[in-house]
């Protein structure tokens, strides 16, 4: 079944662009709750998946199957072979047919004598209901498909077309009926494939392709090659098969081979087909409450004479032809050299952040903003909010690690004498907490470290740098229990703690900390 990716444009963000345009490229099925789940369970019904479809959900008992509604309530009827419910509340059913698959197993390959009916289980007269050749077909090379598009929905039809030169004596043929069994394309192709909406590509017999508007069954003019698929997203869940937004598609020219951007509403290149490639560029954004996954369409990565660059909408160019590749990583582009070497590129000013490319240029998912640099072996870390470094590379880290759970970095150099020299770094108030220091130790997750110093002394702080047990030459390990910060006296086996503190700062009586912590055990009474 295919999705239409839902629009939204024209929003005003902080960001590299003036103005951003995107589509959401998210699953936008609506699921069924526990509680209905429940009940199908209840009813022995197992459910074939977690969304409706059209308001229905598709739920199945001992090999046949049937529909609940949004309800609960469920079709008292099974049907060895039915569709999903169309948007005019009709599905689909035919008599199974067994054959031998293409690895030699006996299965249901197609289903002839289609019927249909309403949601309530009434038969429904259609047109393809009266047509006796076409079936729904579930060979494994081929299985009937399920579009929606903005008015309706459509179903793939299959058609045995004789012809003694093929396997089996046929050509399996492909062609098209709505949502209320009207057919709309005769089963005539050798594929019905959805591109977005109404359109469709056709293949015929030969070869040749064309894409077609079925609503007014328009052919476009272009002769189109290849369409960019949605699988070259990265980290993209979609069931569409080809990029598409606001009935544009990314594709080549057929006579050319090069990229551009085609508007099938319009019958035009938005973008000229004159590109080597096309590459458009997604990120998750928080918009509202939820965490969404995009698709830009107002800015695509482009090739051309061997270098990337980027153009918007309108084909400027907004990222010059200069770059071995390019990458967006939610919050700004990051170009790089024939070398492999990284800087950052602003669209707003048309430069180069930095004077220099960087051998590394390492990006926190959780905050974009921020990117640690690593160049000739030192460190540095850079706000690209504010256009600035924090920690500029001259200061001499020459490494870094996550810890506290992602909150902070932990910054790495020698000093004259050769030893550790230590900073630790907050993401989250874009500043060094501490620095000067040997070693750290994690104390808790997410709340406290431990600093030993240069001078052999250590420390408690918090995740704001602030110091909660001053600097001493303690005995034994530190620790964080009951919501108490201390250092033990000593690492034996009856250790005691001491030097108590609350998180605040506050400390606490060693007598009262010791009752807290490590009460004594009371003595069993010996039985006469």
């Amino acid at each position: 079944m295919k999705l239409l990716p839902l629009i939204a444009s024209c929003l005003f963000l902080n960001s590299v662009f003036a103005q951003e345009e995107y589509v959401l490229i998210d699953k936008t099925y609506d699921m069924a709750s526990d509680e209905l789940l429940q009940k199908a369970k209840d009813n022995n019904f197992d459910n074939n998946g977690l969304y409706f479809i059209n308001g229905y959900l598709n739920v199945s008992k001992d090999d046949k199957s049937t529909f609940m509604d949004a309800s609960g309530n469920i079709l008292d009827q099974l049907y060895d072979f039915k569709t999903d419910m169309s948007s005019s509340k009709i599905f689909f059913t035919g008599q199974p047919v067994t054959g031998t698959n293409d690895i030699g197993k006996k299965e249901e390959q197609r289903y002839i004598n289609i019927k249909a009916f309403n949601a309530m289980g009434e038969p429904v007269q259609t047109e393809i209901g009266a047509t006796g050749d076409y079936y729904f077909s579930s060979n494994m090379a081929r299985v009937y498909d399920h579009y929606l598009s903005t008015d309706t929905d459509y179903f793939t039809v299959h058609y045995d077309k004789p012809d003694a030169s093929k396997s089996g004596g046929y050509a399996l043929q492909e062609g098209l009926i709505n949502g209320k069994g009207a057919i709309v394309l005769k089963a005539k192709y050798k594929s019905v494939r959805q591109i977005a909406n109404d359109y469709f590509l056709l293949k015929k017999e030969d070869g040749s392709t064309a894409i077609m508007n079925v609503k007014d069954m328009t052919t476009l003019p272009a002769k189109i090659g290849r369409i960019f698929p949605y699988n070259e997203v990265p980290n993209v869940q979609q069931v569409n098969t080809f990029v598409s937004f606001n009935d544009k598609i990314i594709a080549t020219d057929a006579d050319t081979d090069t990229w551009g951007v085609y508007d099938m509403a319009n019958k035009k290149w938005s973008i000229p087909a004159t590109y080597e490639a096309l590459k458009p560029f997604n990120t998750f954004r928080q918009l509202g409450e939820h965490t969404k996954h995009i698709l830009f369409t107002d800015t695509f990565f482009v090739k051309k004479a061997g270098k990337w660059g980027a153009v918007d909408s309108n084909n400027t160019t907004v990222i010059p032809f200069k770059y071995s590749k390019i990458d967006y990583n939610g919050a700004s582009f990051i170009v790089y050299d024939e070398n492999g070497h990284m800087n950052l590129f602003d669209i707003a000013t048309q430069t180069e952040l930095f004077d220099h490319f960087y051998d590394q240029i390492n990006f926190d998912n959780d905050h974009p903003e921020l990117a640690v640099l690593v160049s000739n072996g030192s460190v540095g870390i850079y706000d690209y909010t504010h256009k600035s470094f924090i920690v500029d590379p001259s200061e001499g880290y020459k490494t870094y690690n996550s810890v506290n759970r992602n909150q902070n970095h932990l910054l790495k150099r020698k000093d004259a004498e050769g030893k550790d020299d230590m900073a630790l770094f907050s993401i989250k108030y874009k500043k060094v907490i501490a620095s000067g220091f040997r070693d750290y130790y994690v104390l808790h997750e997410t709340k406290f470290g431990k600093v030993r110093h240069v001078d052999g002394t250590s420390s408690i702080i918090d995740m704001e740098g602030k110091t909660i047990i001053p600097p001493g030459k303690y005995m034994g390990k530190a620790g964080y229990q009951k919501g108490i910060l201390f250092f033990y006296d000593s690492y034996g086996k009856r250790k005691k703690p001491v030097h108590c503190y609350k998180p605040s700062g506050e400390k606490i009586d060693t007598s009262l900390c010791q009752e807290t912590l490590s009460p004594e055990k009371k003595k069993k009474k010996k039985k006469k």
